[in-house]
């Protein structure tokens, strides 16, 4: 008993046990807001899960397992094309499940070409590693660009166009693809160049789409046997490999 004074409180302590008390009762209306006429506390905001703009919903992971390895595939080649025969089966896998394709996520600047199945397109032919080939799509405009580099990002090949969309089908969308022009980017300009062998219509199928990775095929032969019927190709967009540091960001030449 002889330290029984030593768990009774004093008036100090008291007064300290008030205080916090009063906070914790008064928090709730000191931490309220008006927006728009409304009173919304700062403990139904936290609950309130965020929204995103309607333009970007159809971007939202999660992604199915398939897509996510692939992705980590592709991220996994630093420099160069996926060589593991497990994207082949992926690419299966991604194209039987017969996803939505919501054409609206084909822009995002500058998608690169990381995996191709089948006849082997000629511009899969770098003159030196780590050059990279790739699209750029833009889905208001409905204009696409080919990008390829010769001697890295100093001078590069690109061919340009327009695009139109088919009718949808359940399981992939058709696109048609009209190449009008094109030309050399040197050093950050552009001279434009006749592009006889490769000018003209093409035929797109897109099989899988989301914000990070997409899975092409062509249906018929392009101008020029540019590309071969049967060629398959999965496309990642350059932004989304920034948390790896696989590549460096650009946007391709200027027109």
């Amino acid at each position: 008993l002889k330290n029984a004074a030593a768990v009774v409180p004093s008036f100090d302590d008291l007064g300290e046990i008030a205080t916090m008390v009063l906070c914790f009762l008064l928090l709730p209306l000191l931490a309220t807001t008006t927006t728009s006429g409304l009173q919304v506390s700062f403990f139904q905001a936290q609950q309130t899960p965020a929204v995103r703009p309607k333009e970007e919903q159809h971007r939202m992971p999660p992604y199915p397992m398939a897509a996510e390895e692939l992705f980590e595939l592709c991220a996994s080649a630093r420099f160069g094309f996926v060589t593991d025969p497990r994207a082949s089966e992926l690419v299966d896998e991604l194209v039987a499940a017969k996803a939505k394709v919501d054409l609206e996520a084909l822009g995002g600047g500058l998608w690169l070409s990381k995996y191709t199945r089948g006849p082997e397109p000629k511009w899969k032919r770098p003159l030196f590693k780590g050059n990279r080939v790739g699209q750029e799509y833009d889905p208001k405009a409905r204009t696409v660009r080919n990008y390829g580099e010769i001697a890295g990002p100093a001078v590069a090949f690109f061919a340009e166009g327009t695009y139109a969309p088919r009718q949808k089908q359940a399981d992939h969308a058709d696109v048609d693809v009209d190449v009008r022009r094109g030309g050399i980017s040197l050093f950050g300009g552009a001279v434009e160049i006749p592009i006889g062998a490769i000018k003209g219509p093409g035929l797109l199928r897109i099989h899988y789409l989301d914000d990070r990775i997409r899975i092409f095929e062509s249906p018929t032969s392009s101008p020029g046997d540019w590309e071969d019927k049967g060629l398959v190709v999965v496309q990642v967009r350059e932004s989304a490999f920034a948390q790896y540091g696989d590549t460096t960001e650009t946007t391709g030449p200027s027109s």
